[in-house]
C-alpha cells in the first residue's frame, strides 16, 4: 500500500502529462477514421454490399435496405450522392449458417 502511494507521488506528474497526449492520439485516430468512412462513395458502398450479398453474408432484403434511400440522408441535408447510403456496418449475430 505504501509502495503504491510512493509510486503515485513520484510518477504522478509523468502520468498526468501522458494522459492528454494519449487522449489526443485517440481523438485524432477517431477523426481520421470518420473522415475515411465519410469519403466512401455511394458506388463503393453498393459494391461492398453486393460483395457481401455474393458471399451470403447478407440476404437480398438487407441488400435492398442498404440501397434504399432513407429520410435521414437527403440532398437537402447537405449529403452528397444518392440519399440513404450510409457507411456499411455489420453486426455479428453469433449464429452460424
Amino acid at each position: 500500500m505504501v509502495t503504491a502511494l510512493v509510486y503515485m507521488v513520484t510518477r504522478g506528474q509523468g502520468m498526468a502529462e501522458r494522459q492528454p497526449a494519449s487522449s489526443e492520439r485517440s481523438r485524432s485516430a477517431a477523426e481520421s477514421y470518420i473522415k475515411q468512412v465519410a469519403e466512401t462513395s455511394p458506388a463503393e458502398q453498393i459494391a461492398d454490399a453486393k460483395a457481401l450479398l455474393g458471399a451470403d453474408t447478407i440476404n437480398q432484403e438487407e441488400f435492398a435496405r442498404l440501397k434504399r434511400p432513407s429520410p435521414q440522408r437527403s440532398p437537402a441535408g447537405g449529403a452528397s450522392g444518392p440519399p440513404g447510403l450510409l457507411p456499411l456496418t455489420l453486426k455479428y449475430s453469433g449464429a452460424s449458417q
